[in-house]
């Protein structure tokens, strides 16, 4: 007969030998057991022990354990209900009643109450106590309870907490010997002097729950007292912890103070019962995820925080999303048709298919997240016969999606000849919705030899290792026709057209093209391939899907057999699109690779694209630098460059957009330049070539030049010297593919380079 006992430090075994039948006494089948501990019961975990008993079998001498549980008390402690217990003061001390008796008999009996703590979150919180006279202060354990007695519960000198306490008793016998924990606590309700809640309102009344990483943060706050009569009060102060999406209770939470007003109308901190608290924004963004607020008032019956107000900040913009396949009327005839999609920023987008009538009943009601366009257009499209097919995102559905590129292949096996509709619905990291519309008419009965395109190299999922890649394909069609094939890459984040080429098909249906592209970085690239027939642009396929490939410059080795550390460059803030409204701008980006580099912010600050500020000494991590900016729209980079190995460099994958407005006047003489975009318009889709218009203010003499990624990088293309402020038109074009374009226009004082202006921000259309 044993029990193990077990402990932080781990386990202790003690054997009991006086025991009735022994060892050496047999019974059959049933017995009664009597144990005697040597001296008294251990009072170990609270008196409960759990005696392990091992039974022999005499005829074949095998063993079966079982065992028995029980407690063991010197003395029963019971607690009673604490005086007034659910509107306890948070200064005042807590009464409980509270017996000591003898386990057996009832009989009162004296214990030293030794402890009085509360269960808290990470370690346990002691309280001082008094009975009678005899205080923990004083007398530390040696505060006796003899049958009823009363037993103070003292607060800390902050006062209570705010909220339920559950505070257990611990008593020691006299002698010290046993030590007993009561089964039950003293709980009661500490209260505030006042009582309150939020609510999630923005300034002008309207329910607000969500908040912009830029946002003043609003929150309606209502003070009552115990009796819920609303009162009048003063708000002292305002704290929140920005606790992001992985705390969700108090005491992970850290508050800060933060600048606040008190919307009251008269610029004071006071409220009648309820008022709305502006909490202002530092220099630096909200943190993304739940944020909490409590608020400290101050009134005529003492001080009170009023905690639990939460509020959510989000990145609060939608995405943009365009279709770059099928466009609107495109005639399919093909097996398979390739849709893709582009975003302005990171997302998962699904797709639904279906006949038009359908699509133009349930879609085409518009909505402030849905983009239209020509799709809905019900006198040039039409479609009956029944079809619905939705396709989600991983791990839902088969959409490749997730980045800024979305693309499935559709069958067209089934289908009959008719007009069809296909809605992209596409949701950011912050569940930001937006949607947008395309129709299209599948024809799979034509005679025509079907256009087809199948990628070659660079091979899905491969590596290139230099700055210029071949991409090579194979077209087929009718023969002795032409085709217009149109390389597509994102290496401006879109999927967007890169170079064009007009192929023969002579004695042959098909025809393998090859065509180079230079100026990659480092980075992840998706490719594609349109062809249409020049003589009949129905006659039209993409490749039946997107290929991946990778640039990893410099990652061979060099002269000396020793393999080199490639230069890595990405992003981080300002975030892509980004709107400043102060100068100087800080740049954030990380650099990976050797430990000695020069890194370059690179902007078309000065309106020439180059590099603005170098640091030679640069080491592998997070690079920060600042750079001036007036009004308008730019594009910026990041270069590092290996020290020791000059050709060891790379750019970041991708350039990012900002936008700065709102600052004063870059000259104290001369008036600043405005420039405002007119034509084409933004998100609007071209037939032609690309004819600029747009409006320039701020000077007699202007010369003004267009910039576009038009040639794939972003570049100034069309400039006009010496023009007159007001509405400015270039009569030159531009003519470009298939695809979606980024433009802009920069205007310079004639007589004063030092004063520009850019359009506000860059604008984008499609050329169909």
């Amino acid at each position: 007969m044993y029990e193990d006992i077990w402990s932080g430090s781990g386990r202790s075994r003690t054997s009991y030998t006086n025991y009735r039948p022994s060892s050496n006494e047999w019974f059959n089948a049933t017995t009664k057991l009597n144990i005697t501990p040597s001296g008294t019961w251990n009072s170990a975990n609270n008196g409960y022990h759990y005696l392990n008993i091992v039974v022999r079998d005499n005829n074949d001498n095998t063993t079966q354990n079982g065992w028995v549980s029980f407690r063991s008390v010197p003395y029963s402690i019971s607690i009673g209900s604490v005086q007034s217990q659910n509107s306890v003061s948070q200064t005042s001390n807590a009464t409980v009643p509270v017996t000591v008796t003898k386990a057996t008999s009832g009989v009162p009996t004296p214990a030293n109450l030794s402890r009085a703590f509360e269960w808290t979150y990470p370690t346990q919180t002691e309280y001082g106590f008094a009975v009678g006279n005899c205080t923990s202060a004083v007398n530390g354990t040696a505060c006796q309870v003899s049958g009823a007695q009363n037993v103070t519960l003292i607060p800390p000198s902050g006062g209570w907490p705010s909220g339920y306490h559950y505070i257990y008793l611990e008593f020691v016998s006299p002698s010290g010997a046993n030590k007993v924990q009561a089964d039950n606590s003293a709980w009661f309700n500490a209260v505030q002097a006042y009582d309150g809640y939020f609510s999630n309102w923005d300034e002008g009344g309207q329910w607000k729950y969500y908040f912009g990483f830029n946002e003043n943060i609003t929150i309606l706050i209502y003070v009552r007292n115990s009796n819920y009569i609303p009162q009048n009060v003063n708000i002292t102060k305002v704290e929140m912890s920005e606790d992001g999406d992985n705390c969700w209770s108090e005491y992970c939470r850290v508050y800060s103070n933060y600048s606040y007003q008190v919307l009251n109308g008269s610029g004071g901190t006071g409220i009648a019962g309820n008022g709305t608290i502006r909490i202002v924004k530092p220099a630096a963004q909200w943190k993304r995820g739940q944020h909490s607020i409590k608020a400290t008032i101050q009134g005529s019956a003492g001080n009170a925080v009023i905690k639990t107000g939460y509020v959510y900040v989000k990145d609060t913009a939608l995405p943009n999303v365009t279709i770059v396949s099928p466009q609107n009327g495109q005639v399919i005839n093909t097996s398979t048709f390739l849709f893709n999609a582009t975003t302005n920023e990171d997302a998962r987008c699904g797709a639904i298919l279906t006949n038009y009538d359908q699509f133009l009943s349930s879609f085409c009601g518009g909505g402030s997240n849905i983009t239209t366009g020509q799709a809905c257009n019900s006198t040039r499209f039409n479609g009956s016969t029944y079809y619905y097919l939705f396709v989600d995102y991983p791990p839902f559905g088969g959409m490749s999606t997730g980045g800024r590129v979305h693309h499935y292949s559709f069958n067209t096996a089934g289908l009959v000849n008719q007009d069809y509709g296909i809605k992209a619905n596409c949701y950011d990291v912050d569940w930001n919705y937006a949607a947008t519309l395309v129709a299209f008419t599948l024809n799979v009965s034509t005679t025509n030899v079907q256009v087809k395109v199948n990628l070659s190299s660079p091979a899905n999922n491969s590596v290139v290792n230099t700055s210029t890649v071949t991409f090579d394909y194979n077209a087929t069609g009718p023969s002795y026709s032409n085709l217009n094939c149109t390389v597509y890459i994102n290496v401006s984040s879109t999927l967007a057209a890169n170079t064009s080429r007009n192929v023969a098909l002579i004695n042959s249906t098909n025809i393998t093209t090859a065509i180079n592209v230079t100026g990659f970085n480092n980075g992840t690239y998706i490719w594609n391939t349109y062809c249409s027939e020049t003589t009949n642009a129905t006659n039209n396929a993409w490749a039946p899907s997107n290929f991946t490939f990778s640039v990893a410059i410099n990652s061979t080795s060099n002269s000396s057999n020793t393999t080199l550390t490639a230069v890595g460059v990405n992003l981080s803030s300002p975030a892509n699109n980004a709107v400043m409204n102060s100068s100087p701008v800080n740049f954030t980006y990380n650099a990976s690779g050797p430990a000695s580099m020069s890194c370059s912010l690179w902007s078309n600050s000065t309106g020439v694209w180059k590099a603005n500020s170098t640091n030679t000494s640069a080491t592998p991590g997070v690079q920060n630098v600042t750079h001036n900016f007036v009004n308008g729209a730019y594009v910026w980079n990041s270069r590092c460059e290996d020290n020791s190995n000059s050709s060891n460099y790379a750019f970041a994958a991708l350039n990012f957009t900002l936008t700065v407005t709102n600052l004063t006047g870059t000259s104290t003489t001369s008036t600043n330049i405005s420039v405002n975009l007119s034509s084409p318009a933004n998100v609007s889709t071209i037939s032609a070539a690309a004819s600029f218009v747009y409006n320039a203010t701020g000077a007699a003499s202007l010369d003004c030049t267009v910039w576009g990624n038009f040639t794939g990088s972003w570049a100034a293309n069309v400039t006009n010297n010496s023009v007159s402020a007001g509405v400015i038109r270039h009569a030159q074009t531009v003519n470009v593919s298939g695809g979606v374009y980024l433009w802009n226009a920069q205007c310079i004082n004639a007589t004063d380079s030092t004063i520009y202006g850019w359009g506000i921000s860059n604008w984008t259309f499609t050329r169909s």
